[in-house]
């Protein structure tokens, strides 16, 4: 798919849990939006162009923050990943033979911050990565952050 430029190579086929369509996928960035394929039949898949995407928000569901507290300094856990919501234009996209109005899906783990490593790829990588696939200078995620997540560093707006 041409259109859809390159696939971004450090995101690509990560396994996420989709909410919405349910079901666990194949998630992979591209320059121009992102594709979600099913690991067992690679012909469904879903394409998601920066133009189909309205809305794209970021948050953690209310149990991650529950993991999250009982997380002690110097924990190996993993750290649950961020819910994915992106909210489609009318004329969105259909799979499996119906009309989807939203995505939802939940990213991978993330590794702890006491764990050295090359591999993972971080919370920020992962929002930057997303914002550079889905959303142009006129869109942008709406991050959903509470008192406990600890504040990105780049949020400011020039």
């Amino acid at each position: 798919n041409d259109e859809f430029g390159e696939a971004i190579t450090s995101f690509s086929s990560l396994e996420v849990s989709c909410i919405n369509p349910r079901g666990k996928f194949l998630l992979s960035l591209h320059n121009n939006g992102i594709m979600l394929q099913n690991p067992k039949k690679a012909e469904e898949q879903i394409t998601i162009t920066k133009e189909a995407v309205k809305h794209a928000v970021w948050f953690r569901k209310p149990e991650d923050y529950k993991s999250l507290k009982q997380l002690k300094e110097g924990s190996k856990k993993p750290i649950p990943g961020h819910m994915i919501l992106m909210c489609l234009e009318d004329d969105g996209i259909t799979f499996r033979k119906k009309a989807m109005k939203q995505i939802c899906f939940q990213l991978p783990s993330y590794a702890a911050p006491s764990v050295e490593t090359d591999e993972d790829i971080n919370e920020e990588d992962w929002y930057n990565g997303l914002n550079s696939s889905l959303l142009s200078e006129q869109k942008s995620i709406t991050r959903v952050l509470a008192t406990m997540d600890a504040q990105p560093s780049k949020t400011k707006k020039e």
